[in-house]
């Protein structure tokens, strides 16, 4: 019997103890959760910078090859008679910079009594690199380019397409068997236009003197950008989405998750950032993934480890404080018993 009355049940120790189990428990999750919050933010944060920061490199490379391209033609549509010293003169320091443009041309109008104008290519840096003569309106690719830079009177840039370069360039970075330098890249197309008003579409059609065209490097345009991402541990996959979505560019660390199989048809995942930039009237989509490695910073078994500690100190105060009630409890039934 007196044992029965030391185990009895005591309202006020049972109380006592969920209260502090419950208020414990929520004041150390609500802590938890904080923290891991702040940890998500943090890391969101990292992910941004690294963003921006990819941003800014492909901004430098792109804004410096148009401005390039931009001066060229404005210098080309001054000139009554533009000729291969004047060219030489302006494109071999650009050429010689550190820019993506691996190539420069010079294709004036010819006009057709009939049917399409000719474009003609008459001068290019660095020399021989491309066959001069080669008649650019025949390109299907160029052509669609030229008629909406002519028509807007800007840089266009053409979709991504293969290039191949003469054997006998003054340099050669990727060399095939056959001596001939390929690769994949983009045509950056500026219009030329005679001094004069170009203020609306038949001015421009109408003062239009050629093209100044660049081919742009894509592994040249993405090697700063991806070396960014890449100490970021993050993966760079880029999607041209003006037409079809269409990888451009992919770049895989160590230890990524990406399957190189499945890349053209990736679709972002929760925690990947998404960028848009237009690169010269086309619109691109970047996509960083992060990996493993790029939450290693995260520390988030510190956290885990606070939450498992508190919910111990938790228990055990509950514990401690239910063993004092419930000790009272029995020393007051012993009392009445006496």
């Amino acid at each position: 019997m007196a044992e029965a009355r030391r185990w009895g049940f005591s309202w006020l120790a049972w109380s006592i103890f969920a209260l502090v189990l419950v208020s414990g428990g929520a004041a150390s999750w609500l802590l938890y959760r904080a923290m891991s919050t702040t940890l998500d933010v943090l890391t969101e944060e990292r992910l941004n910078a690294a963003g921006r920061a990819v941003l800014q490199a492909l901004d430098t490379d792109l804004n410096g090859a148009i401005d390039a391209m931009r001066s060229t033609a404005l210098m080309m549509g001054a000139l009554n008679a533009p000729d291969e010293q004047a060219w030489r003169a302006f494109t071999v320091p650009i050429m010689k910079g550190r820019t993506p443009l691996r190539a420069m041309d010079w294709a004036p109008r010819s006009l057709a009594e009939q049917g399409q104008d000719r474009f003609p290519r008459k001068l290019v840096t660095p020399p021989n690199i491309l066959p001069l003569g080669e008649d650019l309106a025949r390109q299907p690719l160029w052509l669609s380019s030229s008629q909406m830079a002519r028509d807007s009177g800007v840089t266009v840039s053409t979709a991504l397409t293969d290039f191949q370069l003469r054997p006998d360039a003054e340099e050669v970075t990727q060399p095939g068997a056959d001596g001939f330098d390929r690769g994949r890249g983009l045509i950056l197309v500026t219009p030329v236009f005679a001094p004069g008003t170009t203020t609306g579409l038949k001015a421009r059609r109408e003062r239009l003197r050629g093209y100044v065209s660049g081919l742009f490097d894509i592994n040249f345009f993405m090697q700063e950008a991806s070396f960014r991402a890449d100490s970021a541990h993050l993966d760079l996959l880029v999607f041209d989405v003006s037409d079809q979505r269409s990888l451009q560019y992919a770049q895989r660390g160590e230890h990524s998750d990406l399957d190189p199989e499945t890349l053209e048809a990736y679709k972002p995942r929760p925690g990947d950032l998404q960028l848009s930039v237009v690169v010269a009237s086309r619109s691109w989509e970047l996509v960083l993934h992060p990996r493993s490695s790029f939450f290693a910073a995260d520390d988030r078994g510190s956290i885990h480890a606070f939450a498992a500690v508190a919910a111990l100190v938790t228990l055990l105060l509950a514990a401690a404080v239910f063993w004092v009630g419930h000790s009272q409890y029995v020393a007051a039934q012993a009392r009445r018993a006496a």
